[in-house]
């Protein structure tokens, strides 16, 4: 019995130490430069599977393409080993990204329609670049946090179309129908104007007709390709502002907390 509590001793002690061990690792450096070079390799090799290869060269991508299958493998394993509660890794929603990513790209690539798969589903390995570089996440979260903004200014935009499309189809349906002979064509006229893709051909055909119709499409682009456009610009800008600015209060409060912790320790 007293050798059974031993050997389990033993064998927690060695459980914590390979915890600590992938711990270590996983917020090595070095070992998070070297999965950050992998990374880019994968990139490289779905980029050359677009080119037509020689024999050699295609051998080469396949045999690479285990390795990266087996290093991203090992790397989400060591992620997870290395963490006290393992469950807590999958709490976090880029560590969870991260595994779907891996997950997914080991499809097999045996056959035709699984080769096309499999070759469209690697090109995501690209996307764990995000995962890897903080000034990503900053702006990922941000894109994420100003939806709900960006929504009501796509909703006026999208009233300001519509007013538009429709006084459109009631003045130039006649000379240039094929634009504007009914809603739907006069909106896809606007977005493509919206664009600044071949507007003033557009606004021609009716400045021919009638001279004034310049001010319809002038304060058309004004209100949207220059107002609204970079409201949109705007509103992310300001999420990206607000979030550098919590995360500085946060680190701010933390080292702060740790000034008192050792104030505290020095005065016993």
């Amino acid at each position: 019995m007293f050798q059974i509590k031993i050997h389990l001793n033993y064998l927690v002690k060695m459980i914590k130490a390979l915890e600590n061990f992938f711990h270590n690792l996983k917020e090595n450096i070095f070992f998070n430069v070297v999965v950050f070079i992998v990374i880019i390799f994968a990139a490289v090799i779905a980029g050359m599977e677009t080119f037509s290869l020689n024999p050699t060269l295609e051998k080469f991508i396949s045999n690479s393409d285990y390795f990266i299958s087996i290093f991203f493998i090992s790397e989400i394993l060591i992620r997870i080993l290395g963490e006290k509660h393992k469950l807590n890794f999958f709490k976090d929603a880029w560590n969870s990204f991260d595994f779907i990513i891996v997950c997914v790209s080991l499809v097999p690539i045996d056959g035709f329609g699984n080769l096309i798969v499999a070759r469209l589903v690697r090109v995501f390995r690209v996307l764990r670049l995000v995962t890897h570089v903080p000034q990503f996440k900053i702006l990922i979260n941000a894109l994420l946090i100003s939806i709900p903004r960006v929504l009501y200014v796509i909703g006026l935009m999208f009233i300001i179309f519509y007013i538009y499309a429709v006084i459109g189809s009631f003045m130039f349906a006649e000379i240039d129908p094929d634009r504007w002979g009914n809603l739907f064509l006069s909106l896809w006229t606007l977005f493509q104007i919206s664009t600044l893709e071949g507007w003033p051909d557009i606004m021609l055909i009716q400045f021919n007709e009638n001279a004034m119709t310049w001010i319809y499409f002038f304060t058309f682009i004004i209100l949207i390709a220059m107002i609204l456009m970079n409201m949109i610009v705007g509103v992310i800008i300001d999420v990206i502002v607000q979030e550098n600015e919590t995360e500085v209060r946060i680190e701010k409060e933390i080292l702060e907390k740790l000034k008192a912790i050792e104030k505290k320790l020095e005065n016993l």
